[in-house]
């Protein structure tokens, strides 16, 4: 619960203020369960490693907002919606609630997935996962005859996941996989935007959808003292939904259609001395608007908030078994920070550090972000974090 004072104004007369205050209370319940089933057979030459399990979420959410604007004749005094007790001595202004909403979600997954071990050097994966999901919201200062008391949307879907690794030699592996993924209601939508007085037409139909292919190869090099991984991977993303008019209009969503990124990874480890370890990585990732139904100029454009280039690199000190120092850089390339692309945010790069060590079962470890204190822009509206430092103490039980 908290109350916040969002703004005002003043006329430049004594007692003359108007404010806005904020009250709000907001309560959460999430439980999860999961249960796996892991089991190692033979069918003929074959062997198989699979899995089958159910997990299962609920989730419940209650907000209550409260908020008024007040002249200057009140402003020393307010009511607190959630306990009926007045702030002050002064001032009759009460804040009365005009948000209580409650939301509950029910989500049950099946899945499985099969290794088979085809030869001593070839491997596919199988596997589904079969999801049901519910969310209902229900606005608590209506009647229940009102049209708009309650919403529930309700569906299913199928994702489907397959592989393959091939081991040319001992040392090197090459792999292909695709899998599907999903997000109900479109992706950008949860359970708490599907208000009690939403339209439901477009969160009953299809969800977003990501699919993702992807081939690659791993490898040791110098009788193990380097590890590569380098891969190639298409993503494809449908039925995204988008609010048209977040400002005048912030509850319609419309679905907007398809992006895509197509890039490359490179990642790598790799020992230097008995106790120096050099481990980094590049990714070059080209994502466009594939279909944009609203929009069909910006078609083939970049997508904004997402670099072309980023990458890292981080030199780790090992002197003994139970210390260690890390010190590092971390990059991210130019964004277009709007649709048409015709604004760029100047990447940026950083350095981080890290020292930590252990005695016994006590592990401690320091962290710290943006050593040099350097100003970034993480987004066109979001500021790069300043020098912060993390420390943690930790017990290991036996």
């Amino acid at each position: 619960m908290a109350r916040a004072l969002l703004g005002g104004s003043c006329s430049g007369h004594v007692g003359d203020i108007n404010q806005v205050y904020y009250w709000q209370e907001t309560g959460n319940n999430t439980l999860s369960n999961n249960v796996s089933l892991l089991g190692d057979f033979m069918t003929g030459t074959l062997r198989h490693r699979m899995v089958v399990g159910l997990d299962m979420s609920l989730e419940e959410r209650e907000p209550k907002l409260a908020n008024t604007n007040q002249d200057g004749s009140s402003i020393y005094g307010y009511v607190n919606p959630l306990t009926g007790e007045k702030q002050s001595t002064r001032g009759t202004g009460d804040l009365l609630i005009n948000t209580h909403n409650y939301y509950d979600s029910v989500n049950v997954g099946l899945f499985a997935q099969d290794l088979i071990s085809l030869t001593s050097n070839l491997d596919v994966m199988i596997g589904a996962r079969f999801d049901r999901y519910e969310s209902t919201a229900q606005n608590k200062l209506l009647n229940a005859s009102d049209e708009n008391f309650e919403r529930s949307v309700d569906d299913t879907t199928f994702s489907p996941n397959v592989g393959i690794v091939w081991r040319p030699a001992s040392a090197h592996a090459v792999y292909a996989s695709y899998s599907r993924s999903f997000a109900p209601f479109g992706g950008r939508v949860s359970v708490n935007s599907v208000r009690s007085s939403q339209d439901l037409d477009l969160f009953n139909a299809e969800p977003q959808y990501n699919d993702q292919y992807e081939v690659g190869v791993k490898s040791d090099w110098l009788n193990q003292r380097l590890m590569t991984q380098l891969s190639v991977f298409n993503i494809e993303k449908s039925n995204i939904r988008y609010r048209p008019d977040p400002d005048n209009d912030p509850y319609h969503w419309a679905i907007q259609g398809e992006q895509e990124s197509q890039g490359v990874e490179l990642s790598f480890i790799g020992r230097v001395t008995e106790d120096l370890y050099l481990r980094g990585g590049y990714g070059y990732n080209k994502a466009t608007v594939k279909e944009d139904k609203t929009s069909p100029e910006n078609e083939g454009k970049t997508l904004s908030g997402v670099p072309r280039h980023t990458g890292n690199l981080f030199l780790r000190y090992l002197p003994t078994e139970s210390s260690y120092t890390e010190v590092g850089v971390t990059h991210v390339g130019d964004t277009w920070t709007n649709s048409d692309n015709t604004s760029k945010l100047e990447g940026f790069n950083r350095v981080d550090a890290a020292v930590g060590y252990n005695i016994g079962p006590w592990r401690t470890s320091l962290a710290i972000t943006n050593l040099l204190d350097k100003e970034y822009w993480r987004s066109s509206s979001m500021p790069g974090t300043p020098r912060s430092v993390l420390a943690r103490v930790s017990y290991k039980f036996n």
